[in-house]
């Protein structure tokens, strides 16, 4: 039986994914956590607000920089959201005096590059077992993202009830990539049994 270069390349990627199973399952659980924390968060002022916001954006981007070393297959695409989440995050933090539009306004930008990093995952991986969800995920957080820019006075509170739900769904994504990172191999000689 003659090996070709797209099982090779597929044996590597389904090995590696076994190797790092356990960094998706620590980051859903620390999602999910995370998410528990922003839905009891009861803030009094906008600076707590702030700041809560931005410390947020910093965690999700670090998470993004971790994701370009562990995930070298994305690369580019975790390159590029940790920049945005980050900046994001530090834009809030070094400005706390904003107003409650342009936080609202930020936090918007923020689902709207989710969605839309969602989206591409989703897109250029239809083969892959869940790939819906990522789809699934990427129309939910446009959906929130246009919401929050067409109601920006109101929306900051909403929006973190929102984003407490929205860290505890991509936790949960997370832990379920998980569980299926870590029986890749698995899945891989299914996949390639079927075709």
């Amino acid at each position: 039986m003659r090996v070709t270069t797209d099982e090779i390349t597929g044996d590597e990627v389904a090995a590696h994914l076994e190797k790092i199973w356990w960094y998706y399952l620590v980051a859903g659980i620390a999602g999910v956590l995370l998410g528990f924390v922003v839905l009891s968060w009861r803030t009094e002022t906008l600076y707590a607000l702030t700041y809560f916001a931005g410390a947020v954006f910093l965690v999700v981007g670090f998470v993004h920089v971790v994701n370009i070393f562990v995930v070298p297959e994305r690369r580019w695409l975790s390159l590029v959201s940790a920049i945005v989440f980050l900046a994001i995050g530090v834009i809030i933090l070094v400005w706390p005096h904003i107003t409650l539009f342009i936080v609202a306004l930020l936090i918007a930008l923020g689902f709207v590059m989710w969605g839309i990093l969602e989206l591409i995952v989703a897109l250029s991986n239809t083969e892959a077992q869940y790939w819906w969800v990522h789809l699934i995920a990427g129309v939910v957080s446009l959906i929130i993202a246009i919401w929050a820019i067409r109601h920006p006075g109101t929306a900051l509170n909403v929006l973190v009830i929102l984003l407490g739900i929205w860290i505890m769904l991509w936790g949960a994504v997370e832990i379920i990539a998980a569980f299926v990172a870590r029986n890749a191999r698995h899945h891989w000689n299914q996949m390639r049994a079927s075709v």
